[in-house]
């Protein structure tokens, strides 16, 4: 898969820019390319627009962002009335039988 980046510089301006999937050939794990630019860069987004399939894309951005979670925390509320359950005490206590019925 080809390599899609969107280059941030210093001014604001963006640059988007493409490296083939050729590059790959060099080695499947990991490559390097080196960017001649005449302007500083600022931020660097790996795939900014999810074209290519992608299992993590908490990593895509330099320098790293946090991405909001699905999944909302928050505090339970405090109980009122009836005491928490006590699992230890639920264990101990001998089950009745038929025989205790009778």
């Amino acid at each position: 898969m080809p390599i899609l980046l969107e280059l941030t510089y210093t001014d604001g301006s963006k640059e988007n820019y493409n490296i083939p999937a050729e590059i790959w050939r060099r080695s499947y794990k990991s490559v390097k390319k080196l960017l001649v630019l005449d302007k500083e860069l600022v931020k660097v987004v790996i795939d900014p627009r999810w074209e290519t399939a992608d299992v993590d894309v908490e990593n895509n951005h330099y320098p790293r962002r946090i991405i909001p979670s699905r999944i909302e925390a928050f505090k339970s509320l405090p109980r009122t009335g009836l005491k928490r359950r006590d699992i230890m005490h639920d264990i101990k206590t001998e089950l009745k039988t038929e025989e205790d019925d009778n």
